[in-house]
């Protein structure tokens, strides 16, 4: 999974900027940007398709075949973008592994990123020297400061003195093996060098009894073991999740140079069918997340709808109307929205910064669009659904619009989300849409409507 912070470091075992002379390095790196600029042109199902090895591995959330993953996912607009800021690779240039944050956009590269976190992809020299990724695995967390995008890499990159003659499992109590540069991955907080390392290792206990996995033949002073393992931290209830370590030998023994661990999703404790009612403009939800919401007066509440998105999600739309005339001047829609059953996956949008509703966290955006150009390039996705619903209890919409959109997930079961969208007509603000936006960035002219956009949407519920 590709991931955003940029952590620079000075490690005893020295660090140096990328491009002095390691061709096989550049070509590493390169490769791994190549990745990232095919899933902005192409797509992200493109490029997996494209850059993964016929072997390579996944975690969704279990260890899966990369190609046969992806292949059978639906094509989607959204954007999964990442860059490297740390590489490193064996002796012979024949296996390496890049790392560096990824941002999430749901609606492509125009839309505002909703998840953040970090990479690690392990790339293996294939017969005709290209690289192709053999492991791609990461965390999440929320977003961080950006800071130099350059990629560094170790002084010793590339390089070997004695070359190993044992090999051991994975390493099952890290704090015995860590090197001067270890990198320490765990959702939720950005990756941690140097002595933070070994603090934070001291907090946790690894649960010996479910550890295994699988460790990779060397690939000369480089290998990788990854499995599942339990880990509990001060004094808590274990976990279990996906792990991966990389070993480099040095100095006569061998390293822990990377260690992850990416908890598995929860098994859901409550009914997955909900009861959802809406009684004098209050939508009440008994689970999932159990919230009640308030509407303004002003609006009407018409009623409510079933979707799918693709064969990945599905939910329930509850539609309120502000109208004169039958024509429509705003709108406040509640989505509860899922993972269908077999989508191994869960949401994982920041809450950094997030709006306080009670117990409940949102993060809100911003976003405007021409409901004729969404039709033509989804016709059957939410936006266009709710049209036609509109359409069919007698109201008109125009076509550009601009929404206040809040996002929430509920903490016991990551699998479902709430979204709550408050829509006005462009036309409203006395603009056009393609005054919005120039070169895919936001106007000021936008920056301005959009603050009291935010403003107004606030005033429209209540939650409770």
């Amino acid at each position: 999974m590709k991931t955003l912070i940029i952590i620079t470091f000075i490690a005893a075992a020295g660090l140096s900027a990328f491009g002095q002379g390691n061709s096989k390095l550049e070509a590493l790196v390169e490769t791994e940007k190549a990745f990232a600029k095919a899933a902005l042109e192409k797509g992200t199902k493109a490029a997996f398709l494209e850059f993964l090895a016929d072997d390579g591995l996944l975690f969704q959330p279990d260890a899966v075949n990369g190609k046969k993953f992806w292949s059978k996912r639906p094509e989607s607009p959204a954007l999964l973008s990442w860059n490297p800021v740390w590489a490193d690779i064996n002796s012979e240039g024949t296996l390496g592994y890049t790392t560096g944050p990824w941002e999430f956009r749901p609606g492509g590269k125009d839309d505002a990123p909703v998840a953040f976190g970090q990479y690690i992809t392990i790339w293996r020299a294939e017969a005709d020297g290209r690289f192709k990724a053999v492991l791609d695995i990461g965390i999440t967390h929320n977003k961080t400061p950006e800071s130099n995008n350059k990629t560094m890499f170790p002084k010793d990159a590339g390089t070997s003195g004695k070359e190993p003659q044992t090999l051991l499992g994975p390493f099952e109590d890290p704090k015995d093996f860590l090197a001067n540069d270890t990198r320490l991955y765990r959702d939720g907080e950005p990756p941690l060098v140097g002595s933070a390392v070994i603090e934070r290792l001291n907090k946790e206990n690894r649960h010996l009894e479910d550890f295994g996995g699988r460790c990779e033949p060397a690939f000369a002073n480089l290998r990788y073991c990854y499995g599942i393992v339990s880990i509990s931290r001060d004094k808590t209830a274990p976990v279990r999740g996906n792990y991966l370590q990389i070993h480099k030998f040095r100095s006569g023994k061998w390293e822990i140079v990377i260690d992850l661990f990416s908890a598995l999703p929860v098994a859901p404790t409550e009914a997955d069918n909900p009861v959802r009612l809406v009684t004098d403009n209050v939508i009440s939800s008994n689970g999932l997340p159990k919230i009640r919401i308030r509407v303004d007066k002003d609006f009407e509440y018409l009623g409510r709808f079933d979707f799918q998105i693709r064969d990945v999600a599905a939910g329930e739309r509850f539609v309120f109307v502000d109208a004169t005339n039958k024509k429509v001047n705003r709108l406040f829609i509640a989505q509860f929205e899922r993972f269908l059953p077999h989508i191994d996956d869960h949401y994982r949008y920041s809450f950094e910064n997030a709006l306080s509703f009670g117990v409940h966290k949102f993060r809100q955006n911003n976003y405007a669009y021409s409901n004729l150009e969404a039709r033509q390039t989804n016709p059957n996705g939410e936006g266009v659904l709710t049209e036609d619903f509109l359409k069919r209890k007698g109201f008109e919409l125009e076509d550009e619009l601009m929404m206040s959109r809040f996002i929430t997930v509920p903490r016991e079961n990551r699998k479902h989300e709430l979204i709550l969208y408050y829509l006005e007509n462009v036309s409203s603000s006395k603009h056009r849409l393609s005054e919005f936006y120039e070169d895919d960035q936001a106007t000021e002219i936008w920056k301005a409507v959009g603050k009291g956009l935010k403003e107004r949407s606030l005033s429209a519920f209540e939650i409770r």
